[in-house]
């Protein structure tokens, strides 16, 4: 048997609790979504975040300062003999008639076996402070007219070995020669330039005063030669005296 509906087709009596759960729903307080954030703000946000200056995460302790410039300085060099490396002219520039470069073992002995003081320069195209040092260099031979001075290209192959065999290890290095024999050698750069000078000023003064010792003893040697034939001939007239009687 059916279930008949109201008289005034209302609904039935649990539809009473059905409006009621609606009116608290609409009652009910539900904010707004929150607003979705803007993509392209967002993006220049980190873009900006990312370029920001790196030096501000840096630490600034003294020992980190410090391995940061020696790395950016070891790079400024690295720029630097690269740059050399394509210019690796920069030896053969003009120079005085005393500044010469040797390409072989037998002109360089023979330069260092003159009786002139020899000054010789050890170097390669792209080493930093042997193009720093060069200019001084000519200079300092143009005021010396009276030594020698020799320029052996370490990279040369025909020289490499040689090279390396003298004990040459660092760059620009130094020897300074007289009649084959071996005076000074040490390691140089452009602030040691008046260290140069003075060693060549006093490998003259070493080579004066050792003249004028041979010269002295030349001297003594003549004077004693003289006084030897001297009483030689005195003697010689006595034995002949003695003959004659």
């Amino acid at each position: 048997m059916q279930q008949a509906l109201g008289g005034s087709g209302s609904l039935p009596a649990s539809s009473g609790i059905l409006r009621r759960q609606a009116e608290a729903v609409r009652q009910l307080h539900i904010p707004a979504p929150a607003p979705r954030p803007d993509v392209s703000a967002g993006s220049a946000a980190g873009a900006a975040v990312s370029s920001a200056p790196h030096a501000a995460l840096l630490s600034a302790h003294p020992d980190a300062v410090r391995r940061r410039r020696e790395a950016e300085q070891r790079r400024d060099e690295t720029r630097e003999q690269m740059e050399i490396a394509r210019q690796a002219s920069w030896y053969q520039g003009p120079a005085p008639s005393n500044f010469m470069h040797v390409d072989s073992r037998e002109a360089f002995a023979e330069a260092i076996n003159a009786e002139r003081l020899t000054v010789v320069d050890f170097f390669v195209p792209w080493c930093v402070a042997c193009r720093r040092f060069h200019p001084a260099l000519v200079k300092l031979a143009a005021k010396h007219p009276d030594c020698t001075f020799l320029a052996v290209n370490g990279s040369d192959p025909s020289l490499h070995d040689f090279v390396a065999s003298l004990g040459v290890e660092r760059l620009p290095y130094f020897q300074v020669f007289h009649a084959g024999k071996l005076l000074r050698q040490f390691a140089a750069n452009l602030s040691k330039i008046q260290y140069l000078r003075s060693q060549i000023a006093q490998c003259k003064e070493q080579l004066v005063a050792g003249a004028i010792h041979i010269r002295q003893q030349g001297d003594s040697i003549l004077q004693n030669g003289q006084e030897l034939a001297s009483m030689g001939m005195e003697a010689a007239r006595q034995a002949s005296g003695e003959l004659l009687r």
